[in-house]
C-alpha cells in the first residue's frame, strides 16, 4: 500500500481519538427494539460508551455484565472491585494470582484461564514484544507516573528518575515459561517471583472483541462502543455511511483542531499513546508503555493508532509497536495486513497505509 506521510514542525502534539457519541442511561427494561445507550462510568479503569441501534435495554445489560466480569478478573490492584451483592464478586483475579507466586497455583473462571492462555500465545508472535510478564517493571513506572497529579509538573527529580533505574536493574530477565497453566484443572501458577502479570495491555480490547462478538450473535450489526477512547468498535453506521473519528490536536496546531478523519465502518481502532500517563526528566518523556527487553519507555512514537478486525489483538499489537524501531513496526503491520497511523516523535511525522478515502491527514496551521 501507499504510505501516506506528512513532515511536521512541532516538537510534541498530544491528540486522542474523539467521538462525538451523545449518550444516555436508559432505564426501561422491555422487549422494544430501538436505539439504546449507556455510560459505564468506572469499568474496566475507565468510562465507556456504548450506542446500539435496533437493540434492546437487555443488550446494554450484557455488555455491562462482559465489562464487568472482566475488570474483576484482571484487575492487579485490587482482590474485589464489587462489593459482595455484586455477582462477580470474589472470583479469582489476577491480582490474587500474583499474591500466590511461588506459593500454589489458583484456580480460576475458564474466562481468564482463556485470556492468559490466549495473551501468552501472542508473545512469539510479537517478536516477544509484547510480554504479560513484566508488571514488576510497570510498577515502578506506574509508581513515579502516579505521584504527579495530571495537573501537576510532570517534571520528576533526579533523585526520583535515579531511584527509578536502579530499581528497575534489581529486576532479572522475564521468564514465562515459569507461568504454569493447567487446563484440566484450570489453575495458574506463577513459579518465578520475579514474573508478575499484568493484562493491561490487552484486557480491554479483549472484553471488547467479546462484546462485538455477542452483538453479532444478536444480529446487531449497528452500533459504536467508545472504551475510553483508546479503544473503538464500530458498526454499521445507521444512516448507511461510514462513521468519522476525528483524531483530536489538543494543543490547536492543526486547522479545524484535528490531526486526522477517519471515515470507517466495521473496524476497530485502538490506540497506545505517551500524553495520558507519562512524567519527563530532563525534558525527555517517560510514559507507560514499557520495553520487555530493557524495561524502558521508548521514544519512537506519540501514538500508534491500529485499525483492523480484533480488537484484543490490535490491543496487544498497539504495546508492543510502540517499543518497535518504525521500520521493523511497519514490517510487522502489513506481514500481519493491518492498517496505521503511525504518530513519530523523529519531525513528528505520521505515516500511514490507509487511502485518503479512509484517512484524511489535516493541514498544518500556518505559522
Amino acid at each position: 500500500m501507499k504510505i501516506q506521510q506528512q513532515k511536521l514542525t512541532k516538537k510534541i502534539i498530544i491528540f486522542i481519538i474523539t467521538i462525538t457519541l451523545s449518550v444516555g442511561l436508559f432505564g426501561c427494561k422491555d422487549d422494544k427494539k430501538g436505539e439504546v445507550s449507556a455510560i459505564f462510568d468506572d469499568l474496566m479503569g475507565t468510562s465507556i460508551s456504548v450506542r446500539l441501534y435496533d437493540a434492546t435495554q437487555e443488550d446494554i445489560d450484557e455488555i455491562e455484565r462482559i465489562y464487568a466480569l472482566y475488570s474483576q478478573l484482571t484487575t492487579n490492584f485490587d482482590r474485589n472491585l464489587f462489593d459482595s451483592n455484586n455477582e462477580y464478586y470474589d472470583l479469582e483475579n489476577i491480582y490474587t494470582i500474583n499474591l500466590n507466586r511461588g506459593i500454589k497455583p489458583v484456580t480460576v473462571r475458564k474466562e481468564l484461564f482463556d485470556l492468559i492462555q490466549y495473551a501468552l500465545n501472542l508473545v512469539e508472535q510479537t517478536n516477544r514484544y509484547f510480554n504479560i510478564g513484566i508488571g514488576k517493571a510497570i510498577d515502578i513506572w506506574k509508581e513515579v507516573i502516579e505521584s504527579r497529579d495530571l495537573y501537576l509538573d510532570k517534571e520528576i527529580t533526579e533523585a526520583e528518575y535515579n531511584n527509578v533505574i536502579n530499581n528497575l536493574a534489581t529486576l532479572g530477565q522475564v521468564d514465562l515459561s515459569k507461568v504454569i497453566l493447567d487446563e484440566n484443572n484450570l489453575t495458574v501458577y506463577i513459579e518465578d517471583s520475579n514474573v508478575k502479570l499484568d493484562l493491561g495491555a490487552i484486557a480491554k480490547g479483549y472484553a471488547t472483541q467479546l462484546v462485538v462478538d455477542y452483538l453479532e450473535s444478536q444480529n446487531i450489526t449497528d452500533y459504536m462502543i467508545n472504551a475510553g477512547n483508546s479503544n473503538v468498535a464500530l458498526g454499521e453506521h445507521p444512516e448507511n455511511r461510514p462513521y468519522r473519528i476525528g483524531l483530536t490536536d489538543a494543543l490547536g496546531y492543526y486547522k479545524n483542531g484535528f490531526i486526522g478523519i477517519a471515515s470507517l465502518n466495521n473496524r476497530h481502532i485502538v490506540t497506545s499513546g505517551n500524553y495520558e500517563q507519562f512524567v519527563t526528566y530532563d525534558g525527555v518523556i517517560y510514559h507507560h508503555i514499557i520495553s520487555p527487553d530493557d524495561y524502558l519507555p521508548k521514544a519512537y512514537y506519540t501514538s500508534v493508532i491500529l485499525i483492523g478486525d480484533n480488537a484484543g489483538l490490535l490491543d496487544a499489537f498497539s504495546t508492543a509497536v510502540y517499543s518497535m524501531p518504525v521500520e521493523l513496526a511497519i514490517d510487522f503491520l502489513e506481514t500481519n495486513e493491518l492498517d496505521y497511523i503511525l504518530y513519530l516523535q523523529e519531525n513528528n511525522q505520521i505515516l500511514t497505509n490507509l487511502p485518503e478515502t479512509e484517512f484524511e491527514i489535516s493541514e498544518v496551521k500556518a505559522n
